[in-house]
């Protein structure tokens, strides 16, 4: 198992044992005793309940299985589930919003400007080649010859 997946383990272990022993009741045993097992014994995270969770140092892997433990075991009834899913579609929304900005196919190809090989190939004019007489001379009767 990565390194950064037992992390994430023990910052949600951590974070369970901050909120207390209601949330922990609310979760399938097997879930607790995963997280107990697999976290790593050596990184222990230190959150403190008096700053918010938002200033805190924590994985976006670690809030976003927070989010689904909460969607699937502490959300009291429907109501509040469906506006969860709703503030997750939200986000998931402008999150694609900005990736689609950010590299839209359209625009990518819109303000890129022309190397130096191209603009040189558009500045060329066609000029004929005028061949020399004998040159002209012996294509004739090479004419002739193959007749």
């Amino acid at each position: 198992m990565k390194q950064e997946t037992k992390e994430i383990y023990s910052e949600l272990y951590q974070i369970l044992t901050l909120l207390g022993e209601e949330y922990i009741e609310k979760l399938p045993h097997n879930l607790t005793k995963l997280l107990e097992e697999k976290r790593d014994l050596e990184y222990i995270p230190q959150y403190t309940v008096e700053i918010p969770f938002n200033q805190q140092q924590v994985r976006k892997e670690t809030i976003a299985v927070l989010a689904l433990i909460h969607l699937n075991y502490w959300c009291e009834d429907e109501e509040e589930k469906q506006k969860l899913l709703q503030m997750l579609n939200k986000n998931e929304q402008s999150f694609q919003e900005e990736l689609r900005e950010q590299y839209n196919p359209d625009e990518i190809f819109k303000d890129r400007k022309r190397t130096g090989i191209l603009q040189e190939q558009e500045n060329m004019a066609l000029v004929p080649i005028e061949e020399n007489w004998w040159k002209k001379m012996i294509k004739k009767i090479k004419e002739i010859f193959k007749k």
